[in-house]
């Protein structure tokens, strides 16, 4: 699971001040509200968002207070943020639950003047159903929220070449203080769990009164999907799912995540618009080497960036191998893969400027990631025997050990680990759609292959070309893939036109996007 470039958004609205107001009135009369576990508190109120299109959307925001950990019958209550948008059927359909990724993701109803996320919503729209997006607890835009986040990790050294072990061990200290100082100031950091989580999405379910629910999520989004529909199968009817992440595949298989690289990089040696800059014997044999290259011999570059200034760098393969997945993170995932042969063959030449600045922007930077990603993250882990096939992959392939973060954590004591049963194949009678990018770095194809799934109406979706935001991808580029998801939603069957027919197995969709744009020039970002 890598984790995801999250943006935050605050709550916004002429009455955005009433509900952390009514938020602290609740947390200090809590037993005055009479609140329990099995009927907690919901506030709502109005938080309308008119968007770049002068289109006004008619939203309602509320906060849901829920037992921090519902094992514990002392428990404090804490605030999960939600908002609704009202659909044209909702008499007839389940409403739509939407799921951020992450873990770390927030959506607000301003997101709605994004283009992409304004697409997403129109997509489930179009079904007539309520929208519902939750979001996560422990988030720090949580109104009212404390500031619930880890804390800055203590950067690797300048003038060294960082190494395996060093990083590790930064990771798991970084991690293990954080989950003090939040328990010393009376957190209970074991709440921050998968479990936990699905709960909140049962709690704000059965408070809005709706039987069943549909649900859609991206990356974490589809883990959190996949998790509350094997607690609760019973109460999903179906499901949108993309960058598919099964709760048995926490961590990323090395060898996958190499073979999307690959699969980029091998159209890019066969594109003419980068003939100038193909290395010989193409890109990916060229990263191949210079990881090698920088694995022997660490090379000293100075460094200047906007922020950080200049600074001299010693760096290795540790340091390419970190970038590689996403080396220029103010870009799209998509423009991102269209931008890495150039930053290959930059790197093939022995001009690493681009990566000392990433490298040195990676050491410094001073962004604070929420404590519950790390928590969430940490108690789904991941199955012993298929962590030790992923370490021996990663002894295998250029990319190395790309769960290096993740599994340092495993250990510190925080949120509880979750047990095997959450790790079995899904089983219900919902229904599936499951759309995968075939490059997705983030999470990888081969991952549906690890969801079960038997209904009538059930199918996989493969996007070649698709990133871990295919779905995104597919919804500017192809213009009746909205109406293919809603009619899903709808449960008629439905075929999204593109460039060719859709190929493939029974229940199996394969459609194409465009050309990857690639960059043979140009400044770096």
């Amino acid at each position: 699971m890598s984790e995801d470039a999250c943006t935050a958004v605050r709550w916004r609205g002429p009455l955005a001040w009433l509900l952390p107001a009514l938020m602290m009135l609740a947390v200090f009369l809590q037993p005055a509200l009479g609140a329990s576990p099995d009927k907690p508190d919901v506030y709502t109120y109005p938080a309308d968002v008119v968007d770049g299109a002068l289109k006004t959307w008619v939203v309602e925001a509320g906060l849901i207070f829920v037992p921090e950990n519902r094992s514990n019958p002392q428990s404090r209550l804490i605030p999960v943020a939600f908002w609704r948008l009202a659909g044209t059927a909702a008499a007839v359909h389940a409403p739509v639950f939407v799921l951020p990724g992450g873990p770390g993701e927030w959506f607000a109803p301003a997101d709605l003047k994004d283009a992409a996320f304004a697409r997403r919503i129109r997509a489930l729209m179009a079904s007539g159903r309520d929208i519902v997006v939750v979001n996560q607890r422990g988030h720090p835009d949580t109104p009212a929220t404390a500031p619930f986040t880890m804390g800055r990790c203590a950067p690797a050294a300048d003038d060294a070449p960082d190494r395996e072990a060093d990083l590790a061990l930064r990771e798991r200290d970084c991690f293990a203080a954080g989950v003090e100082r939040w328990r010393a100031r009376g957190v209970d950091v074991s709440g921050y769990s998968l479990p936990e989580m699905v709960e909140d999405i049962e709690a704000i379910r059965s408070a809005l009164n709706y039987p069943r629910i549909a649900l859609f999520g991206i990356s974490f989004g589809s883990q959190w999907s996949i998790g509350y529909m094997h607690r609760y199968p019973h109460r999903v009817e179906r499901a949108v799912l993309g960058g598919v992440e099964p709760i048995a595949l926490g961590y990323d298989s090395p060898e996958w995540v190499w073979q999307a690289i690959e699969r980029v990089l091998n159209e890019a040696s066969a594109s003419p618009a980068l003939a100038s800059i193909r290395p010989a014997g193409g890109f990916a044999e060229a990263l191949r080497v210079v990881l090698r290259r920088l694995d022997a011999r660490p090379v000293r570059v100075p460094a200047v960036h906007p922020k950080w200034g200049q600074a001299t760098l010693t760096l290795s393969g540790l340091d390419l191998r970190q970038a590689l997945r996403r080396p220029f993170p103010d870009l799209s995932d998509r423009e991102n893969l269209e931008h890495l042969p150039k930053f290959v063959s930059q790197i093939a030449n022995g001009d690493y400027r681009y990566l000392a600045r990433w490298t040195l922007d990676d050491r410094r930077d001073d962004w604070e990631s929420p404590m519950m990603n790390a928590l969430v993250d940490a108690s789904i882990g991941i199955d012993a025997a298929l962590d030790r096939q992923f370490q021996e992959e990663a002894g295998k392939v250029p990319l190395g050990d790309v769960n290096r973060r993740l599994r340092a954590r495993q250990g510190v004591q925080g949120s509880a680990p979750i047990d095997a049963s959450w790790r079995v194949p899904l089983r219900g009678p919902m229904e599936l759609l499951l759309i995968q990018g075939d490059a997705d770095l983030s999470t990888p194809l081969e991952n549906i292959d690890h969801v079960t799934f038997s209904q009538v109406n059930s199918r996989r979706v493969i996007i070649e070309r698709g990133s871990h935001f295919a779905i995104d991808e597919a919804l500017e580029q192809i213009g009746d893939f909205g109406a293919f998801i809603a009619a899903f939603l709808e449960s008629a069957a439905a075929v999204p036109s593109q460039r060719g027919a859709p190929t493939g197995a029974a229940n199996t969709l394969r459609i194409t996007l465009a050309p990857y744009a690639f960059k043979s020039s140009g400044k770096e970002k």
